[in-house]
C-alpha cells in the first residue's frame, strides 16, 4: 500500500455556501506524484467522517467524480461509504484507491471502527490518500486534538484514541488557519496542543503539505512543524522534502510509557521521579540542535538520546551501571522492530559510552554529541537536581548544595570548550550561590 496524508486534498470549493468541484491540490508536487502512481481507470471508494451527513458526503462525492477525472485522474468507478451505503468497505481488495475524507476526528474514527477498517486495510495493496480528519485517524494511536465548542473542557473528552495503524505520525492539519485559533476561551497551540504534546511528537501541516509512507519509509513534503513538550521547530519549508523517522517516534513512545510507569509506581515514596519529563526530553532537544549542519547519523542520535537513560526506569537494576543495562535494553527494543544491526550497535555505543567512566572509548561524533547534550541537558532542569539529593538521596540542604555544584562541574567541565560559553552563566551563578534557596528561586 502507498499511503498519501494531506491537510488539504482540494477537489472542491465554495461559492455562497456551495461546495463545487475544483481541481486536486498540485502545491509541492502532490498532482504529480498522484499522477505518478495513479493506477489506469482507477476504482475509486470515498469514506466519509460522518456516516449519517448524507447532504455533504453526496455533495463531496459530486465534487470528485469531476475533479479526479479535472486533474488528469481517470476512474472507472467512484462510490462513498457512509452509513447508507457500509457494503463497498466490505470489498475492499476490489478497490485501488481508497479516498478518506475530512470532518470530526472522533465521529470519523467511531465510524471506522464500526466497518472494521483497521482490519479490512491490513494486506491491501492499493492507494490510500486521506485529507485533514482522515490523515490524522491513520495513526497508531491517533491525536484528537479539541476542535468543537466545549471539548477542551470537557474532562472526559479522550484526546487520544485508537487509529487505523498505519503510521506513528501524529498530525495537525492546517496549522496556518488554526495556530491563532482560540477554542472555549483557550489558545488551541499554547494551551492546549502544548500541553498534549509532553512526550508526544506533533507534525503541524500547512494546507500544500503532506507525507507519503511506501516501502518503509515516511518522507514528508512542504512547510510543516513539529510540536513536541511545549515548542513548535520549523523542520521543513515549502520545495522542500524530508524524511520521518517512524523508529524514533515508536521509541519516543516507548521511553515516555516507561517513565510514566516508573512514576505511578514509585508515586509518593523518596524515588518519585518522571525521567523523561525531567531529564530525556531535554537531551534530546539539544541533540537536535548540536546535530545540525553535521555529517552524522541524526536517526541514532536521537534513538540513543531517547533510550540513554532507559536503565533508570527499572529499579531492579544497578543504576551504577545504567549505561551498560540501557545499551543491552535499547539493543532488544531495536531488534525487535527490526533496525538494521549496524545501526543498532552504533546506538548501544553511544548509550554505554555516555557514562564519565567510559569517556576513553568514545570513537564516533554521535558518541560525543550524546555526551554534551547530556551534560547541557542538567542547566537545563539542574532544579530537580535538588529533589534527586534531598529526596532521593536523603542530603541536608548544605550537602545539596554541594552536590549539585560538583554535579555540573562535572558536567560544565566534560562539555567542548566551544558550548561551555551556552550555559557559562547559569554555571557562574550556581557556583556563586550560598544556599541551595538561591539555586531553587532563582
Amino acid at each position: 500500500m502507498i499511503t498519501i496524508l494531506t491537510s488539504h486534498l482540494g477537489g472542491s470549493y465554495k461559492v455562497d455556501g456551495k461546495r463545487l468541484p475544483g481541481p486536486i491540490a498540485d502545491k509541492n508536487g502532490l498532482l504529480e506524484k498522484l499522477k505518478n502512481i495513479w493506477p489506469q481507470d482507477a476504482r475509486v471508494l470515498m469514506i466519509c467522517a460522518d456516516s449519517e451527513d448524507y447532504e455533504k458526503n453526496d455533495a463531496v462525492l459530486y465534487c470528485y467524480k469531476e475533479a479526479l477525472p479535472m486533474s488528469g485522474l481517470k476512474v472507472s468507478s467512484i462510490g462513498m461509504c457512509d452509513a447508507r451505503t457500509e457494503a463497498p468497505a466490505e470489498n475492499i481488495s476490489e478497490t485501488d484507491v481508497i479516498i478518506l475524507t475530512g470532518g470530526h476526528v472522533p465521529t470519523q474514527n467511531a465510524f471506522f471502527k464500526k466497518i472494521g477498517l483497521r482490519e479490512k486495510l491490513k494486506g491491501f495493496e492499493g492507494i490510500l490518500i486521506a485529507w485533514s480528519a482522515g490523515s490524522m485517524n491513520c495513526a497508531d494511536t491517533v491525536y484528537a486534538g479539541p476542535e468543537l465548542d466545549g471539548e477542551a473542557l470537557d474532562p472526559t473528552f479522550k484526546r487520544w484514541i485508537p487509529g487505523l495503524g498505519l503510521t506513528k505520525v501524529n498530525i495537525f492539519p492546517h496549522f496556518e488557519m488554526l495556530r491563532d485559533e482560540i477554542l472555549d476561551g483557550l489558545r488551541l497551540i499554547e494551551d492546549i496542543t502544548y500541553a498534549d504534546s509532553l512526550g508526544h511528537e506533533i507534525l503541524a501541516l500547512n494546507d500544500g503539505s503532506y507525507i507519503v509512507i511506501e516501502d518503509g519509509k515516511t518522507e514528508l513534503f512542504g512547510e510543516a512543524y513539529r510540536i513536541l513538550d511545549g515548542e513548535t521547530e520549523l523542520i521543513c519549508r515549502d520545495g522542500e522534502d524530508r524524511f520521518i523517522s517512524e523508529i524514533v517516534l515508536k521509541m519516543r513512545r516507548e521511553i515516555v510509557d516507561r517513565s510514566n510507569r516508573f512514576e505511578k509506581q514509585t508515586k509518593g515514596s523518596k524515588d518519585e521521579y518522571n525521567i523523561y519529563r525531567e531529564h530525556i526530553r531535554y537531551v534530546y532537544k539539544h541533540v537536535v540542535k548540536l546535530s545540525e549542519g553535521k555529517a552524522v547519523d541524526r536517526e541514532v542520535l536521537e534513538i540513543s538520546a531517547l533510550l540513554h537513560d532507559i536503565a533508570m526506569t527499572d529499579m531492579t537494576l544497578d543504576r551504577s551501571r545504567h549505561n551498560e543495562y540501557g545499551a543491552g535494553i535499547a539493543e532488544q527494543l531495536l531488534r525487535e522492530n527490526g533496525y538494521p544491526e549496524e545501526k543498532i550497535q552504533h546506538v548501544k555505543n553511544c548509550i554505554l559510552n555516555h557514562s564519565s567512566r567510559r569517556a576513553e572509548y568514545r570513537t564516533t561524533e554521535e558518541e560525543r554529541i550524546l555526551v554534551d547534550a547530556d551534560g547541557l541537558s542538567h542547566f537545563d532542569s539542574y532544579k530537580s537536581l535538588y529533589s534527586l539529593a534531598h529526596r532521593v538521596m536523603g542530603l541536608n540542604d548544605e550537602d545539596s548544595l554541594k552536590f549539585i555544584q560538583d554535579k555540573l562541574t562535572k558536567d560544565y567541565n566534560e562539555l567542548s570548550d566551544e558550548l561551555k560559553y551556552l550555559v557559562s552563566d547559569i554555571y557562574s551563578d550556581i557556583m556563586k550561590a550560598g544556599s541551595v534557596r538561591e539555586i531553587i528561586e532563582a
